[in-house]
C-alpha cells in the first residue's frame, strides 16, 4: 500500500464542461504531499482540461482499446454476461417489480428485465475494464464519481471485485437531466432504477445545492441521511488574476453597455429568452451589446434567429474563449436564461469579477446563491420583458442596484476553495476512523 492516501476521481470526461471545471479546481486543491491523486475517465473528447503533473491521469477508452483481443469480454463470451446476468437477476426483478407498481401493463412485465440486461450490456465492456483500474489502487482508496455514468458504472463494477465505498457527486438537476440524457421512456424507466441504486449504495451523495437535495431525496428515494449539500468550488484568487486580463478576442464595441453570456449552445440554455428580450430592449433605445460565449449544436439556429430578429448590431456568437472571466469584468451584467441549474457557477465567476448577475428564477442554484435576489437580479422564467428592465436597469445605471455591487464580492468569497476543500477533506477522512464512516456533524 502507498504512504500517501490514494484520492481517485471517476469522471465521465474531462471535456471543461461546469462539473469538469468544478473538479479540475477541487483536485488541484488537495495536498499532492498528502494524497496520491488519479482521475480515471470513461470517454474521450476534445476540449481537455490540462492537470497538474502529480495528477495521474487514466483513460478507460485507451485501456479497452488495448485489451481487444486479450482478455475476455461480454460481447467475446456470452457465458460471462449470462455469469453477470445471473449475479444482477436480482436486480432485475427488483426493477421489474418496481417499473410495475407505477404502470402495471403486460409490455412492461415483459420487456423490462430485457431492458435492464440491455442496458448492462450495453455498457458492460467499459465496466469491466473500469474495475480492472481500480484494482491497481490500494483497497482504502477514496473514490468520488462525478455525475450520474461514473456513478452507475462505479456500482456496477462491484460485482466483479471487492466492495469500495465510494462517494457520489452530483451536479444536475437529476429529475430534468435524466428525461435529456434518456429520451426513450422504457430505457429512461431501467437507467432512472440504475442511477438510485448506484446511489443508494454510495458511502453518501453529495450535490451542491439544497434544491437539488430535495429532488433527488423524493424522485429517486434516497435516505435523507445520505444526500450532503456541499457548494461547488471556485478559485477566487485565479479569477481575479484572469478577469484583469485584456480579450485578445474582445472585438471593438461602439457601446460599453456590454453583456455576457456563457453557456452551452443547447436548448435547457434556452438562449431563445435572451434574445426575446433583446429585441425588446432595443425598442428602449438605449445602446447595448449581447456576447454568447459557448458552442454547442444550435449554433446556426440562433445565428439565424439573430438575423430574423434584427439583432446584427447587438447580439455576436464568439464560441468558447480561453478566459471568459476578462470578459466578465467588462460587462455590465452577466445572463443566466436556463431551464434548470443544479448550482449556477456562472453567476459565482459573475460576483467574483464584479459583474451583476442576471439570472432567471429557475430550478434550483440561482435563487440560492443570488439569496433571493440579495447578491444579484433574480427574475421570473421565460420572461423576456423582465429580462429586458433588468438589463436596462444595469444600463442606466440604477441606484438600488448599488447596494447588491457592494454584497457581491463577500458572496463569492463564501465559496472559495479554500472553505470547500476542508468541507472535502472533513468528509472523506473522518477523524479517527479508520471504517471511513462519515463524521456526523456534517448531517444537514
Amino acid at each position: 500500500m502507498s504512504q500517501k492516501r490514494q484520492l481517485i476521481i471517476i469522471a465521465r470526461a474531462l471535456w471543461g464542461g461546469g462539473a469538469e471545471k468544478v473538479t479540475h479546481t477541487l483536485v488541484h486543491a488537495f495536498d499532492p504531499e498528502t494524497y496520491e491523486i488519479h482521475i480515471v475517465y470513461l470517454f474521450e473528447q476534445e476540449n481537455f482540461l490540462e492537470f497538474a503533473p502529480y495528477i495521474r491521469l487514466h483513460s478507460v477508452t485507451t485501456e479497452m482499446r488495448k485489451s481487444q483481443g486479450r482478455s475476455p469480454s461480454i460481447r467475446s463470451e456470452p457465458h460471462l454476461f449470462l455469469k453477470i446476468v445471473q449475479k444482477f437477476f436480482s436486480l432485475s426483478v427488483q426493477l421489474q417489480n418496481s417499473i410495475l407498481k407505477k404502470n402495471p401493463t403486460p409490455s412492461t412485465r415483459s420487456e423490462s428485465p430485457s431492458i435492464f440486461i440491455s442496458a448492462i450490456q450495453r455498457i458492460w465492456t467499459r465496466v469491466e475494464t473500469l474495475n480492472s483500474i481500480l484494482s491497481t489502487f490500494d483497497p482504502d482508496a477514496i473514490l468520488i464519481t462525478v455525475m450520474e455514468e461514473a456513478t452507475v458504472h462505479t456500482w456496477l463494477s462491484q460485482a466483479l471485485s471487492r466492495q469500495r465505498k465510494y462517494y457520489a457527486w452530483l451536479h444536475s438537476v437529476e429529475s430534468y437531466n435524466l428525461k435529456l440524457m434518456y429520451p426513450d421512456p422504457e430505457q429512461l424507466k431501467t437507467e432512472t432504477w440504475l442511477f438510485a441504486q448506484a446511489c443508494s449504495n454510495a458511502q453518501a451523495v453529495i450535490v451542491p445545492s439544497k434544491g437539488v437535495r430535495n429532488d433527488i431525496i423524493q424522485n429517486f428515494t434516497l435516505a435523507p441521511n445520505l444526500v450532503r449539500i456541499i457548494p461547488n468550488p471556485v478559485d477566487i484568487d485565479k479569477i481575479k488574476e484572469m478577469a484583469a486580463e485584456t480579450p485578445p478576442d474582445l472585438p471593438s464595441y461602439t457601446t460599453d453597455n456590454i453583456f455576457i453570456q456563457a453557456a452551452r449552445l443547447s436548448p435547457d440554455k434556452n438562449h431563445e429568452l435572451t434574445l426575446q428580450a433583446a429585441r425588446i430592449l432595443k425598442g428602449m433605445g438605449e445602446p447595448f451589446i449581447i456576447i454568447l460565449l459557448g458552442k454547442g449544436g444550435l449554433y446556426d439556429k440562433i445565428q439565424q434567429q439573430i438575423q430574423s430578429y434584427q439583432l446584427q448590431e447587438n447580439v455576436f456568437l464568439l464560441g468558447e474563449v480561453n478566459n471568459p472571466f476578462s470578459f466578465f469584468s467588462r460587462a455590465k451584467g452577466v445572463l443566466l436564461t436556463s431551464e434548470a441549474e443544479s448550482f449556477s457557477l456562472v453567476l459565482v465567476e459573475a460576483m467574483a469579477c464584479g459583474s451583476l448577475p442576471i439570472s432567471v428564477d429557475c430550478p434550483y442554484g440561482p435563487a440560492e446563491i443570488l439569496n433571493k435576489g440579495e447578491y444579484g437580479l433574480l427574475l421570473p422564467m421565460n420572461d423576456p420583458h423582465a429580462l429586458a428592465m433588468a438589463m436596462y436597469r444595469a444600463i442606466t445605471k440604477d441606484p438600488n442596484l448599488q447596494a447588491i455591487m457592494k454584497e457581491m464580492d463577500f458572496r463569492a468569497q463564501q465559496y472559495d476553495i479554500g472553505a470547500i476543500q476542508k468541507i472535502w477533506e472533513s468528509l472523506i477522512v473522518p477523524l479517527g476512523d479508520a471504517s471511513g464512516s462519515i463524521c456526523a456533524s456534517f448531517v444537514v
